[in-house]
């Protein structure tokens, strides 16, 4: 009598879900998966970039320990996460089962400073300037106004990434 055991390799699957902080989805985002012994993130198994659903999926996964890895952020956020590190750690364990794993990031957020200059180079107080999306050609919704300070100096704080014109 002859008894047959058949060994069937498991299989699994990694879906990374990337959001902003709306918690929107995010098209853009670059991610690779390492094995978890590839410490240094050296040879990625694969790699993907996530669709306008935010989606990205690794398939054919064995048994196995694992480490998702965001290597690009989406254009105008930052590639640090809100909710932890850059990496995080997948243990596949069960046949069939899709693993999920969640990122979100931040805007890229930065001020415009103007500084205004008179005739002979003297800084001017009290100047006003407006700033405008660049996408409002006719310059008909004014995102903020302001004057300049004693020494010529004005800030527009805390804006988004993104283009911007100042009048």
């Amino acid at each position: 009598n002859e008894i047959l055991f058949e060994n069937t390799t498991l299989k699994a699957s990694v879906k990374v879900l990337k959001v902003g902080e709306e918690d929107n989805p995010l098209k853009g985002a670059e991610f690779a998966i390492y094995a978890k012994a590839d410490e240094k993130f050296e040879t990625p198994l694969q790699t993907k970039t996530t669709d306008a659903s935010g989606e990205v999926k690794f398939e054919n996964l064995e048994y196995g320990d694992y480490v998702v890895r965001e290597t690009k952020a989406p254009e105008g956020y930052n590639l640090e996460g809100v909710d932890g590190p850059l990496s995080k750690e997948v243990l596949v364990r069960e046949n069939g089962k899709v693993y999920e794993v969640k990122y979100s990031n931040t805007k890229i957020r930065g001020d415009i400073k103007v500084v205004k200059f008179g005739e002979n180079n003297d800084r001017l107080k009290d100047a006003e300037f407006t700033i405008y999306s660049k996408e409002d050609k006719n310059f008909e919704n004014p995102l903020e106004t302001k004057a300049t300070n004693e020494i010529g100096e004005v800030v527009f704080e805390d804006y988004e990434y993104g283009n911007y014109v100042v009048r």
